[in-house]
């Protein structure tokens, strides 16, 4: 081999070493897909999941802010309770949508159901405050501070990850704070 080749592999496999062991872009989370990058105490995501490593969650209150920096044709949210990331999974969905809709769904296999909706200006560049809270069947989701939707569940999907996804648009998200409920 001559000494270019061999030059060529070697930042081949330099970067392969610092891609393998790169840290995540948020402690304590686990890129699933897609682009994340730490920004300050947050990230910023395009077109992925980024899920909560701290285990699986039954009961528990979740806040976040969320920032649309780019729609795209996309939407963006949390996927809570979710059985399996970045696939075709059962879990609760806290969507802020393109068309200017907050929507909460449930999902099982991947079909999708939705609860409640509400029309509300989403403009790009301004944070959001979102909660959700989570006992048993009921569930209880909050945007600017003001609880916008409460649903019992009769079969509820009783625990699983949490995720924040973004589908064909940046986002920001920060102040994640997740605590368990009793």
């Amino acid at each position: 081999m001559t000494r270019l080749m061999l030059a060529g592999l070697a930042i081949a496999f330099i970067f392969l070493a610092l891609v393998a062991h790169a840290e995540p872009p948020l402690a304590g989370w686990k890129v699933i897909n897609g682009q994340w990058t730490a920004k300050g105490k947050g990230v910023v995501g395009h077109n992925g999941y980024l899920v909560n490593e701290q285990g699986t969650w039954r009961n528990f209150r979740l806040t976040a802010q969320i920032r649309i920096i780019e729609w795209g044709e996309g939407a963006a949210g949390l996927r809570l309770r979710s059985s399996a990331p970045g696939k075709k999974d059962d879990c609760y969905r806290l969507l802020l949508r393109q068309d200017q809709r907050v929507t909460f769904d449930k999902i099982l296999k991947g079909d999708w159901i939705q609860l409640h909706s509400m029309n509300t200006a989403l403009p790009t560049g301004k944070w959001f405050k979102i909660g959700f809270a989570a006992k048993g069947g009921r569930v209880q989701v909050s945007f600017d501070g003001k609880t916008v939707f409460t649903h019992t569940d009769a079969q509820p999907i009783t625990q699983g990850a949490v995720v924040l996804w973004v589908q064909q648009s940046r986002v920001e998200f920060r102040d994640i704070k997740i605590k368990a409920m009793e």
